[in-house]
């Protein structure tokens, strides 16, 4: 379930889900426009895709995209007000001004560059807990569960276009053990032997440790590659 907010205590412009998200095709989606990530998962093993501009699966040719420009904000509006039907309409007749007669144009697939892997072994979330929130004007995404025994819980992704990078944030309100691990997505959308970048020259990670209990976390990584 995923409805647009309207709660009068929170800015307008904000999208709340408190459905699971537990695959990629239900994932929330953050980045510049140049480098993004898509985020899915539950409290225990949270997977969060990473990838760049650069990668596409050289399969089909090169298309212009549809022209939006003069739509968008008429189809934000909508979406905001919770028209889904109307922003899918201006959708439509964009699609149908770009490819006459509707001919479907395959497009390059968009594959991953890396996976961070984000795991709680001792995760007890409270059913019902989860709350998915994006700020559509900034595009932060905010995941928060509630955990039986630290309390709230939550994973935040903030898109900072000033060096093109998303940084990701883990919070909770009592200590607590998180496992890290970073790997290419390579091996699983088969880039290599598609001739695409390599992804261990794009990927790079850093990660710090925060706070009063920050000595009790540990982190494994490994380099893309």
């Amino acid at each position: 379930m995923a409805t647009p907010s309207a709660r009068p205590d929170e800015a307008p412009g904000a999208f709340t889900s408190v459905s699971a998200g537990e695959d990629w095709e239900h994932g929330l989606p953050v980045g510049t426009g140049r480098v993004g990530a898509l985020i899915h998962g539950d409290p225990r093993e949270h997977r969060v895709d990473l990838t760049h501009e650069w990668f596409f699966l050289p399969a089909n040719p090169h298309m212009p995209a549809p022209d939006l420009q003069a739509r968008l904000p008429a189809m934000r509006q909508a979406l905001l007000e919770g028209d889904a039907d109307s922003a899918g309409d201006l959708l439509a007749e964009a699609a149908e001004e770009h490819s006459p007669g509707g001919a479907l144009i395959w497009t390059d697939p968009f594959v991953p560059a890396a996976r961070l892997v984000i795991t709680d072994p001792e995760a007890d979330p409270v059913p019902g807990s989860r709350r998915r929130d994006v700020d559509l004007r900034t595009g932060v995404v905010e995941i928060s569960w509630q955990d039986a025994r630290r309390g709230r819980q939550t994973l935040r992704a903030e898109p900072r276009h000033g060096d093109e990078t998303i940084h990701l944030s883990l919070s909770s309100e009592a200590p607590a053990e998180f496992v890290l691990r970073l790997s290419s997505g390579a091996d699983d959308a088969g880039a290599d032997d598609a001739g695409t970048v390599d992804p261990a020259s794009r990927v790079r990670a850093t990660a710090a440790l925060d706070g009063e209990h920050a000595g009790r976390a540990r982190a494994r990584r490994r380099r893309a590659e």
